[in-house]
């Protein structure tokens, strides 16, 4: 039987969201420019 899903996936659910956010960024920095980016940013 396999585990619950409230065991184990709080890893899984993390690792998503870092991969999620890091397509992200890459995305942003395609769209604007890195330095277009780091202007909005800072």
């Amino acid at each position: 039987m396999a585990a619950s899903c409230s065991d184990n996936c709080g890893g899984a659910r993390t690792e998503m969201a870092l991969a999620v956010n890091a397509y992200n960024l890459k995305r942003a920095i395609n769209v604007l420019g890195a330095r277009r980016l780091i202007e909005l940013l800072g």
